[in-house]
């Protein structure tokens, strides 16, 4: 399929605005990736709302994107250590609450962004754009959360519980969340995505353009999502934007993948 503006000046009428052309996949909703054996979930093409009235950086919008797939969790340690052995590439630190990278079916974490990029490199994948991400985590009416509009701190794993707090990340395929049946889209880990952070990214056209993901310079990645770490409802809202340091690694940062534009 053709994906871009429609050149056939001849038959618009004038002032008339270009079409975006959306490709669609006829494909199956969801296939194992085979070097990594992570669920791929097919997120359809259309329009989605993004952004939220209470976030400066990130005010209500509509955006337009291609179909995609996203994994159904989040990258774990067993998926992570594969690609290390098979890459040559060293592992990070292992947390405290995991010694040894003794639980494989938790979220690798301690990585960067650029961690992140490698593996996607190695497995012919990608992170996610932010617009990516935040479709996939809320639909395309545009849910405060995954779940619904109201935080609930049973639905994620977060340190804000009825019982305890949560002390470290959850098995990667504990809580199924959101309009597409996704684990951890809120909670456990924050992830990664494609986008440099910019402030007034989504104050610009570029809303309105095909696919939207912002390739500037700097070192500054966007996170989506909140961890186990903190407490907050703001954090956990599909809307939010992390903005962290690209080197830089932490106990709750993890990342999952795409394969599409």
């Amino acid at each position: 399929p053709t994906v871009g503006i429609d050149n056939k000046e001849s038959e618009k009428k004038p002032n008339e605005q270009p079409t975006v052309i959306i490709p669609k996949l006829v494909s199956p909703p969801t296939y194992i990736h085979e070097k990594t054996g992570l669920e791929m979930v097919l997120i359809p093409a259309g329009e989605s709302l993004m952004g939220d009235n209470r976030l400066g950086d990130n005010p209500p919008h509509t955006v337009i994107q291609s179909d995609f797939y996203i994994s159904r969790s989040v990258v774990s340690v067993a998926q992570y250590l594969e690609f290390c052995k098979e890459a040559g590439y060293e592992p990070p630190d292992w947390p405290e609450f995991n010694p040894e990278w003794s639980l494989l079916n938790h979220p690798v974490v301690n990585v960067s962004w650029e961690d992140a990029q490698e593996y996607c490199e190695w497995a012919d994948l990608k992170l996610p754009s932010e617009a990516q991400w935040e479709k996939a985590a809320r639909g395309k009416h545009g849910r405060n959360y995954p779940w619904g509009n109201t935080f609930d701190p049973t639905k994620l794993q977060c340190s804000k519980k009825k019982i305890g707090d949560a002390k470290s990340t959850s098995p990667v395929d504990t809580y199924l969340q959101g309009p597409y049946d996704l684990y951890d889209m809120a909670g456990n880990v924050w992830q990664w995505c494609r986008d440099l952070y910019n402030q007034d990214f989504w104050h610009k056209r570029f809303a309105g353009e095909l696919d939207p993901v912002y390739l500037g310079t700097g070192n500054i990645r966007v996170q989506k999502g909140g961890s186990w770490f903190i407490c907050h409802p703001s954090y956990f809202m599909s809307a939010c934007r992390g903005n962290f340091d690209s080197t830089y690694g932490n106990e709750d940062f993890g990342f999952r993948c795409i394969a599409g534009p």
